[in-house]
């Protein structure tokens, strides 16, 4: 069995409009999962999960970022190469 498993999540070149919507389009499932698991813990436990509270504010960051670098005059009508590539790993037992 392998012990590290590469998934390529996305390689190719977009144009200034798909790449912009690739990204975001991670950035928010990503943000929604973290949404999720954070209301979850908030409705069983009464306790905000910590790792959630944090990602959410990270990625609404990103989010923010994102937009910003993509509505910049010098990257419009542009094309970019996009590589994502996911390193998946199992942990010693603690």
């Amino acid at each position: 069995m392998e012990t590290l498993l590469k998934i390529k999540l996305i390689d190719g070149i977009f144009g200034q409009k798909d790449a912009k919507e690739v990204i975001t389009q991670l950035l928010n499932e990503n943000l929604n999962f973290h949404i999720r698991k954070n209301f979850d813990s908030t409705i069983k436990s009464g306790i905000p999960n910590v790792v959630s509270v944090e990602r959410i504010e990270e990625l609404k960051n990103e989010i923010t970022r994102i937009m910003t670098y993509f509505n910049q005059d010098s990257v419009l009508d542009r094309k970019f190469s996009i590589e994502a590539v996911i390193h998946l790993q199992p942990l010693e037992k603690e």
